[in-house]
């Protein structure tokens, strides 16, 4: 188990180190657009908050469509809208990621709040760290389709496909939790079901809780200050 709420986990030497070429001082932040009604939306605005107090940080979110589209804007969040396609949870920005990854690739290092946001950074190889929720399985377990339609937030069939395309989905969760240069949950409980579902090594998995400290964002070269 971790031995604090600032445990810091050990690096994934499969990947390229932080701080390459690209747009320097910048980090992208991809998760649910600050201020909107998804559920991690408050952590993308907590995390954006402290980032920025450490150097300038663009935010990068997904809109389902059929064209797999990469738009950008200089006002408001985010900054960066990438097209997505739903089959997966964890698959729908893999397709543009990969057609857009000279532009994406611009970006030297990157931040991910739930891992479902990873797969655009992934696909374009650009190096980046998680800040986990909790897993695919457990978010299915904790909803239904019904709670879905009375939230207001659809009609509860993208559940459905994603329970049944659930084997899929956690096979690219695992791949892009081994495919990041640093992994940290929000808490001990959703460490332990990382380790647990992915068998992902537990040195390699750390725990940030609420609100994440300008110390822990430096400690592991995610910070924009560095090159």
């Amino acid at each position: 188990m971790a031995p604090s709420s600032t445990f810091v986990p050990s690096a994934s030497r499969d990947v390229t180190p932080l701080g390459a070429d690209g747009l320097r001082g910048v980090v992208l932040l991809a998760g649910a657009t600050p201020g909107d009604a998804a559920g991690n939306a408050n952590s993308t605005q907590v995390l954006l908050s402290a980032l920025e107090e450490l150097g300038e940080t663009h935010t990068v979110s997904h809109q389902t469509s059929l064209v797999p589209f990469y738009r950008t804007r200089r006002v408001g969040a985010p900054n960066v809208l990438l097209g997505t396609q739903p089959f997966s949870i964890h698959g729908e920005a893999l397709l543009p990621g990969w057609l857009h990854r000279r532009r994406l690739h611009r970006y030297s290092r990157g931040w991910v709040v739930n891992s479902r946001y990873a797969g655009g950074l992934y696909a374009a190889g650009v190096p980046y760290a998680i800040w986990e929720a909790t897993t695919t399985r457990d978010e299915l377990r904790a909803s239904d389709r019904e709670a879905v339609r009375r939230s207001g937030r659809g009609t509860g069939i993208g559940r459905v496909v994603h329970e049944a395309l659930l084997p899929v989905g956690e096979r690219i969760e695992g791949r892009l939790y081994r495919g990041a240069a640093v992994l940290v949950a929000m808490s001990e409980y959703t460490r332990r079901l990382m380790i647990e579902t992915h068998r992902v090594p537990p040195a390699r998995v750390g725990v940030l809780a609420h609100p994440p400290s300008r110390r822990f964002l430096g400690s592991r070269g995610m910070n924009s200050s560095e090159t």
